[in-house]
């Protein structure tokens, strides 16, 4: 789970392999991987890790398919999809100003 910088936003995700937003206020859905309202592109295996970067505006979020999605939180599209890690992505994390994003996972 990961808090959005504001705090009014967290994602949630996990063994449905589902990326989900919700208002941190209410409890209510914003967004979800299965939902109508959907982020695209959803990962092929179970989410382990999820990062806001700095200004709240993208979502990282690291697998067990080895792939890192970066996505525009307002729309739920997934940017762009970083290939590397020879097995699970287990966390992310964005750096201060925003500008990288980080990666660790396990190893084979």
């Amino acid at each position: 789970m990961a808090f959005s910088p504001d705090g009014k936003l967290l994602a949630s995700a996990g063994d449905d392999w589902a990326v989900r937003l919700w208002d941190a206020e209410t409890g209510g859905k914003v967004r979800t991987g299965t939902a109508r309202h959907t982020f695209k592109k959803r990962h092929t295996c179970v989410v382990r890790g999820l990062a806001f970067s700095p200004d709240g505006k993208r979502l990282a979020s690291g697998s067990a398919d080895t792939t890192v999605k970066v996505w525009d939180v307002q729309t739920g599209m997934d940017t762009f999809t970083l290939k590397g890690h020879r097995d699970a992505v287990t966390a992310v994390a964005f750096t201060p100003d925003g500008k990288r994003l980080a990666s660790a996972g396990e190893t084979v």
